[in-house]
This record gives structure tokens, sequence and C-alpha cells, in this order.
């Protein structure tokens, strides 16, 4: 608890004030806390606040968590339940940026599934929602067949250039909704940072049709990339002053929770067992014009009216440059959940 009430100190907080926590979580990450480091941290720190805030249930829950839950599971239903026009195009306008900004997945990461799913050149492996092909080019040197579907035609087009090395590597420009289901066809399915724009009703179920007995379901996750504390302490007010009501910050300790939920939901569906979740701490380096242009390439700010984007924008700009040498640093979460078929989900819905 005393780095914590340094912290607080040092950076002006008060130990009440719930807007320090993520900050302090991002703090603990910069210093190489593990991600099960930085949920112990925040559990004792919601203990420890509990007397000191009346926004804390009594129960000892944060009420900023639940807030911060219930949030986030809007937020799932928001993207899910937009019209499918409206999903196919979602991107189109940045889909160039995402595809040279967004980050990759790690060889690490893409070792540790392959280890587990035991995939081999012989397996037959759907991909849904491949993008502009960020997780399809870790997969297709094994040399498996794969199918991947791609809604969004800009996606589309900068997949098949990014994959075109690769025979084995079929895309079809179609939603995993409007794609005809091939019935127990598939050792594995793979989702990367996409499998939450599916509606709930279809997601799970269609899947687990798709996948052959004790099939594989693989989502890979990078969460949203977030400066350091003191960066972030820094950009706040900017923020308050033209999004008042935006949220810029989670906190990798947030995006964990966010990342065991969905975990759940898999196990909840029914259709899927023996999950094995892991998260990795990553970090990586921008150019400060080229952070807001990934920055332009989340969901949150392609919300945003465009005047007020790109005001926003210019203001951060501004702000970033007088900070120093022209980059930032940035911490994320890179993940995946793997879950088996149930033996007992055949064809049939």
């Amino acid at each position: 608890m005393r780095f914590y009430l340094h912290f607080c100190n040092k950076y002006g907080h008060q130990p009440g004030d719930l807007g320090s926590l993520p900050l302090f979580i991002a703090k603990l990450a910069s210093k190489g806390q593990t991600v099960e480091q930085q949920a112990e941290a925040q559990r004792a720190i919601g203990y420890y606040r509990a007397p000191l805030s009346p926004s804390i249930e009594p129960r000892g829950k944060a009420q900023s968590e639940t807030m911060n839950e219930e949030t986030w599971k809007k937020a799932i239903e928001d993207y899910s339940t937009k019209e499918l026009s409206q999903r196919k195009a979602w991107y189109s306008g940045v889909a160039a940026v995402y595809d040279r900004l967004r980050p990759g997945y790690s060889s690490t990461l893409i070792d540790q599934v392959l280890e587990i799913t035991q995939l081999s050149p012989g397996s037959n492996l759907l991909e849904i929602g491949a993008g502009p092909g960020t997780a399809t080019v870790s997969f297709a040197p094994l040399g498996c067949s794969m199918l991947c579907l791609e809604p969004n035609s800009d996606f589309y087009q900068l997949a098949q250039r990014n994959c075109q090395a690769y025979p084995n590597v079929k895309i079809h420009n179609t939603s995993f909704e409007e794609w005809e289901l091939e019935p127990e066809e598939f050792d594995a399915i793979l989702s990367a940072t996409a499998f939450h724009w599916i509606p709930a009703e279809i997601r799970f179920l269609k899947a687990a049709q798709a996948l052959r007995d004790r099939g594989y379901l693989i989502l890979l996750w990078n969460t949203g990339l977030e400066p350091e504390p003191e960066i972030q302490a820094e950009l706040q007010n900017i923020y308050q002053d033209y999004v008042p009501d935006f949220v810029p910050y989670e906190g990798l300790a947030t995006q964990q929770q966010h990342l065991q939920s969905f975990g759940q939901m898999i196990l909840d569906s029914g259709y899927f067992q023996n999950l094995v979740s892991q998260a990795y701490v990553c970090t990586a380096h921008y150019a400060i014009t080229d952070y807001l242009l990934l920055l332009s390439t989340y969901s949150p700010y392609l919300n945003l009216e465009t005047q007020a984007r790109e005001a926003l924008f210019a203001s951060l700009k501004t702000k970033l440059e007088q900070q120093g040498p022209g980059q930032i640093k940035l911490y994320y979460l890179s993940a995946f959940h793997i879950a088996e078929k149930v033996y007992s989900c055949h064809g049939s819905s």
C-alpha cells in the first residue's frame, strides 16, 4: 500500500479518488509487474479504499468496477447489434491506417496457441473477421488450409495483398452471419480481436456447428494501447475539455478483467469447455503522429463527431510534442482464449 500512497502523493491524487487506480496500475505495468500482480494490487487498494469512498458497495466491490463492467458489456452489445451494413463499413475510412499501425500478435503468443491446439499442415482452419490479415499471416506459414471471412471490402483487399504468398489461404468477402455453414468441417476457428462484433445469438452456436467434435475456438486479443501514467495524467485535462464524457484509459488490470469476462461468456454459452487463457503485457513505441492515427482506428474515437475528434487530436498533439523526443511508449495486453467444443455439440440448434 505504501507504493500506492507514494504514487498518490507524487501525482496529486487523493487515495479515495477512483480515477487514480488505472493510472497506478499502468505505472506498475511500466515497472514490469505481471498482470496477476497488478490484479492483486487492485484488490488490495479496493479493500483499503472501502472506508474512504462512499461509492464502494457493501460487499467490497468498487462501484466504478461495476460501472466499468456494465459499460464494457454494453459496448460489446452495441458493436454486435449494429446493422450488418454498418458493421461491414465500420473501418473503411481507416483500413489502411489500421493495417499499418495496429500491432500484430507476438510469436510467443502464436507458438503457445499452436502448442495447445496441435494444429498441423493437415488442419482445416476457419478465420472469422480476418481484417487486413493481421493474425492470418501468423498462422498461414503453418501450411494448413485456411478459409478466412472478412466482411469489410477494404480489409478484404488488404488481406488478399498481405496473404498473396500463401496459396493455402482463401479469403471471402463476407460476414460470418452471411457465410453458408459448413457443418463440422473445421478443426479450429480463429478470430482475432473480432469475435465480439458477431451477434450473441449467432457467435457461439454457429462456431460450434462449424467445428468438428473437440475442435478448438481460438480467440486472440490485443487491447487498446495506453501511455504511461504520467502521460495519462497530462492528457486527461485535454479529454475533459473536448470530450468530457469520454473515457480514454481503462488500465491493464481492467482490460484483464474484461478478458476474463469474455472467457466466462465462452463457457456460459454451453458450447465450449476446457478454457485456457493467457495474457502478456506488451510495449510499443510510436511516433506522436502515428499514435494519434492509431487512436483513430479505435471504435470509441470513430464514434466521435469529426470536428470534436480533430480538435481533440490537435490539442493532444501539441501537448505530446511539448513532452520531448517525438515518440510515446505504450502498453497493452496481448492475449488468447482457447476452448474446446463440447463433445455433444453437433450441427443442430
